[in-house]
């Protein structure tokens, strides 16, 4: 996400590791973008309290290919490419 030009409001509040966060926290962390695989975004906010999530509230949840997001080798900039794509969509 960095390499993307996305600040990771989960690495700065400490999570690491597997990018799986449980409702509670998600909920704590109220990001104002949320990225995540292809299949989960439109189930996300429906997910119990979840939909208090600002980015569910302002329609700012995106996804990218669930293959380019647990691609830790050459397809980062593929990865990087499609994340700043969903985020920036005016930019290009």
């Amino acid at each position: 996400m960095t390499a993307a030009g996305v600040i990771d409001v989960a690495a700065r509040a400490g999570y690491s590791g597997s990018p799986a966060y449980s409702n509670e926290q998600l909920l704590s962390l109220d990001p104002p973008w949320i990225l995540t695989n292809v299949p989960e975004e439109q189930a996300l906010c429906s997910l119990p309290g979840l939909a208090a999530l600002r980015a569910c509230r302002d329609h700012t949840v995106r996804s990218i290919d669930a293959d380019l997001m647990n691609d830790p080798g050459l397809g980062m900039l593929r990865a990087a490419e499609a994340v700043y794509d969903v985020m920036y969509p005016d930019a290009g």
